[in-house]
């Protein structure tokens, strides 16, 4: 067993942490064989396989999270703009400004990560 900083461990590796096996779920999270999920703080040190110490790749996975959400939020507001239209709304042109503006805001938040 190696340790090594918990941001540096892939998704879905199996690391011990504080006397508990746990398997990292996302940036931030894990979960443990019960069905537990805690946060764990990106600088904290964990144990794990030892080629796993030496072939972090967290960044590769958080890229590819994030254009899994990019993508998946797009079709969501492309389905909420159809709807819209549908529905008749006698101010939909204000309500369409609204919506492109919070789109852009949560783009921007995950579209960070990509450009880094």
């Amino acid at each position: 067993m190696s340790k090594v900083k918990f941001t540096d461990l892939p998704l879905s590796a199996t690391f011990n942490f504080q006397g508990t096996t746990y398997t990292k779920t996302s940036p931030i999270l894990a979960s443990s064989a019960d069905g537990g999920q805690r946060m764990v703080p990106r600088s904290a040190l964990v144990e794990c396989e030892a080629d796993l110490a030496a072939n972090p790749t967290p960044q590769t996975a958080n890229k590819l999270d994030a254009l899994m959400v990019t993508k998946a939020f797009e079709e969501f507001y492309g389905a909420c703009l159809d709807h819209l239209s549908e529905a008749g709304i006698p101010d939909e042109n204000t309500l369409r400004v609204s919506i492109r503006q919070e789109r852009d805001k949560f783009m921007a938040v995950i579209m960070g990560p990509l450009k880094g």
